[in-house]
């Protein structure tokens, strides 16, 4: 969206103005804990169920017992180490920390598509994106949740959702 508003800003085309399941400017993002991001890592990686840690033990022993976890499941190789799994957990606090400071210098004037997903519950949020996109906002819905869009289960989906945006 940024990227787009900057472009029309300097009179330059935009072709499409496209988000995936984000909060619009001006939402906090609910800070999360070593715990939950265990949690959303295990997700993204596959998990079936996700992992449950455990927030009382101290993050040393979370994570061990993280990776140990993965590595049992074979969904990260033994070789993977508590600094491999750092930046993992350390982007959930950034993304935080950016999306809830994030406002536009501007509106944008075009069109924006937007992806959202049923368990982020961010349906009811898409009125923020009209209040930035003066061309209108298109939304298209799917029955999942955050990290479901990444996985197969959902991938034809998510990809004839975008093959129409282009």
């Amino acid at each position: 969206f940024e990227v787009a508003r900057q472009l029309a800003a300097e009179g330059r085309p935009v072709a499409l103005a496209g988000i995936l399941d984000t909060a619009p400017p001006g939402e906090p993002v609910p800070d999360v804990d070593l715990a939950q991001a265990l949690g959303l890592i295990s997700r993204a990686v596959g998990f079936q169920p996700p992992y449950r840690g455990d927030p009382a033990l101290p993050d040393d022993e979370q994570v061990a017992a993280f990776l140990a976890e993965a590595v049992r499941r074979g969904v990260l190789p033994a070789a993977f180490t508590a600094a491999d799994l750092k930046p993992m957990i350390d982007v959930y606090a950034v993304n935080g920390r950016a999306g809830s400071s994030y406002r536009p210098a501007g509106d944008y004037p075009g069109s924006l598509r937007c992806l959202v997903t049923v368990g982020s519950g961010l349906l009811s949020l898409v009125d923020g994106w009209r209040r930035c996109a003066r061309g209108g906002v298109t939304v298209d819905v799917l029955d999942a949740d955050h990290f479901a869009l990444m996985h197969e289960q959902h991938a034809a989906e998510v990809t004839a959702t975008l093959r129409t945006w282009l």
